[in-house]
């Protein structure tokens, strides 16, 4: 199984990704996308809706959970 963990922030959002093989968890990928302070609000969602869709699509997750 394969789990997306996100850290939600529209300054940063945080995302960690864990794969589960027999009794063992292994890190796959994590990471964050920043938004700047001067942004307008639509477009710092905008940036982070675009890289979490991005990353669900190459990912595909068996699961999502959120902070």
């Amino acid at each position: 199984m394969k789990v997306l963990g996100i850290d939600p922030g529209t300054a940063a959002c945080g995302y960690g990704i864990v794969q589960e093989k027999g009794n063992r968890l292994r890190a796959v990928d994590f990471g964050w996308w920043k938004t700047p302070a001067s942004a307008r609000p639509e477009q710092r969602l905008k940036t982070i809706y675009e890289g979490v869709a991005a990353l669900i699509e190459r990912e595909a997750p068996d699961a999502v959970v959120l902070e």
